[in-house]
């Protein structure tokens, strides 16, 4: 038998399941403040983790938000010091465990349309989600995030 290109690329696609994302696919890029930019990791990325690796993910914002603090703390005024843990205490909740917060940002992505909002948003919709928004406001900032980022 004649081996020909079609077979072969039905062969690799049988061997490798298809397309696979990019890591450009895999990461957005956005603003972080009005001097820097940053390239993150998306809901595309979000879904190739297993839940431990999810929990982990989740585990290292918080852990960064706990070095910002500790950091920036003793450096910062007063007023500075009680809206940085107004802030802290948005992006964090109490009584939870990491998975929870992981399965709601695997709710967050399963709506295809919010795939390339980055993970760091996704976790910040979650929180306000635990932290009780309601659902209008919820659905405005999503569509907001969407907005941003399927460009």
């Amino acid at each position: 038998m004649k081996t020909t290109p079609l077979f072969l690329a039905l062969m690799l696609v049988g061997v490798y399941g298809g397309q696979q994302p990019t890591e450009q696919e895999m990461s957005t890029p956005g603003v972080v403040t009005a001097h820097s930019r940053y390239r993150w990791g998306n809901g595309k990325a979000w879904k190739l983790l297993d839940k431990q690796s999810k929990i982990c993910q989740v585990a290292g914002i918080e852990s960064g938000m706990m070095l910002l603090l500790r950091e920036s703390y003793p450096k910062i005024s007063l007023p500075d010091q009680s809206s940085l843990e107004e802030e802290i205490t948005k992006l964090t909740i109490s009584g939870f465990r990491m998975a929870d917060i992981v399965d709601q940002i695997d709710g967050f992505y399963g709506d295809s349309s919010n795939l390339r909002v980055p993970i760091a948003d996704a976790y910040e919709y979650a929180m306000q989600k635990m932290h009780g928004a309601k659902a209008d406001t919820l659905d405005k900032h999503a569509a907001t995030l969407r907005a941003i980022y399927n460009r």
